[in-house]
C-alpha cells in the first residue's frame, strides 16, 4: 500500500474543489461554445490530478531500495572480510542498500535455551534483520579449510523455524592467500543449499590476496572492482527474478 503524502492530499482536495466550483458556475454549460471550453477545462484539471498521482508513485518507487544484509563471519577488529563488505556499497547498484550485521554477542547455539527462554536478544536482532532484508550476503574467511565457527553458529540460530529457507543469498570469501577461500565457499554453499536458500550460482566471488586490494575502506584493484560490480548487479537481478 502506497500512502499519499500531505502535498498529494492537498493537491487532490484543490482539484476536486476547483472542478465542483466550475460545474456550479451559472450558465456555463448552456451555450455550446461555453460547454466545450468548460469540458476541456475539466479534462485539464483531471489530467493534472492524474499527473500528480503518477509523479507521487514514481517518487515512491525511487525511494524503494533493495535491502541487503551482509554478515561477516569474523569477530576480529581488523577483519579483512568485514573490510571487504564495507567496501561493497560504492560498487553496488544505486537502488541497492547494503547493511552489515556483526556477530558479536551471539551465544553458542543451545536448544535448551531456545526451548526454555526463546531467542537471546542478539539472536532475535539477527533474525529480525534477516527477515526484513531482501537478500543476504554471507561472508567468511577460511579457517582450516572451511567456514568460521562464528558464522556457522549464527546460521544455526538464524535458520530455526525455516527462517532462511527460500531467501536469496550469495556467498563471498576472501583470504590473503592465492585461492581466496574457495574451500570455505564450497562448504558455505553446501550449508546454504541444505537450508533451501536461493543461492546465486554464478558468478562466484572469492577474493585472493585480499590484504593487498583494500585501502582506506575502498577496493583498489581495478579488476576486482569490475568483478564485484558485476557480481552485485547479477545478485540484484537474481533477487528481482525471484520476486516476480
Amino acid at each position: 500500500m502506497i500512502e499519499s503524502d500531505p502535498l498529494s492530499s492537498l493537491f487532490a482536495g484543490l482539484t476536486i474543489a476547483l472542478e465542483a466550483k466550475i460545474r456550479d458556475l451559472p450558465g456555463l454549460f448552456q451555450k455550446q461554445e461555453n460547454s466545450r471550453s468548460a469540458e476541456h477545462l475539466l479534462l485539464f484539471i483531471a489530467n493534472l490530478g492524474q499527473f500528480r498521482r503518477i509523479r507521487c508513485l514514481n517518487q515512491e518507487s525511487l525511494m524503494n531500495k533493495i535491502k541487503i544484509l551482509a554478515i561477516p563471519g569474523s569477530l576480529r577488529k581488523a577483519s579483512l572480510i568485514r573490510q571487504l563488505l564495507l567496501a561493497l556499497q560504492p560498487l553496488a547498484p544505486e537502488d541497492m542498500e547494503i547493511a552489515i550485521f556483526d556477530l558479536h554477542g551471539i551465544p553458542m547455539y543451545n536448544q535448551d535455551v531456545e526451548d526454555t527462554v526463546g531467542y537471546p536478544p542478539p539472536v532475535q536482532e539477527l533474525r529480525d534483520a534477516i527477515e526484513s532484508s531482501d537478500g543476504l550476503i554471507l561472508a567468511t574467511p577460511e579457517y582450516n579449510g572451511s567456514i568460521t565457527g562464528v558464522l556457522k553458529n549464527s546460521i544455526d540460530w538464524a535458520s530455526r523455524k525455516g527462517l532462511m529457507a527460500k531467501r536469496p543469498v550469495t556467498p563471498i570469501t576472501g583470504t590473503p592467500g592465492a585461492l581466496g577461500g574457495t574451500k570455505a565457499q564450497v562448504h558455505l554453499r553446501s550449508v546454504m543449499s541444505h537450508l533451501g536458500m536461493c543461492v546465486l550460482s554464478r558468478p562466484a566471488l572469492a577474493v585472493p590476496y585480499i590484504d593487498q586490494k583494500i585501502e582506506n575502506g575502498l577496493i583498489t584493484d581495478e579488476q576486482t572492482q569490475k568483478f564485484i560490480t558485476h557480481w552485485l548487479k547479477e545478485f540484484k537481478e537474481w533477487i528481482l527474478q525471484l520476486n516476480k
